[in-house]
């Protein structure tokens, strides 16, 4: 668990994480969080790295884990996942 560490140990822990990109404009936010990397593992994005763990060590089960990826541009909020498992 070597990508976003902080949040992933409390969601595992049974609280909420966040994590947030925040900068201009083709800065390589979206590509840094959301990179599915399917040629390349080493490619991936923090999202992905992190529903790696967070699934590795949930049972699906026992817990559920809700998941929502989000844009805001300008005022706008654009969802592109929200699901529960």
């Amino acid at each position: 668990m070597l990508i976003c560490n902080l949040p992933l140990q409390s969601v595992l822990d049974g609280y909420n994480g966040t994590v947030m990109a925040y900068g201009q404009t083709g800065t390589g936010k979206t590509y840094t969080l959301g990179r599915l990397g399917e040629e390349d593992t080493a490619a991936r994005g923090i999202m992905v790295r992190a529903m790696e763990d967070i699934l590795a060590d949930v049972s699906l089960e026992t817990n559920s884990v809700s998941i929502s990826y989000l844009q805001v541009v300008g005022s706008t909020m654009i969802i592109f996942v929200c699901m529960i498992l």
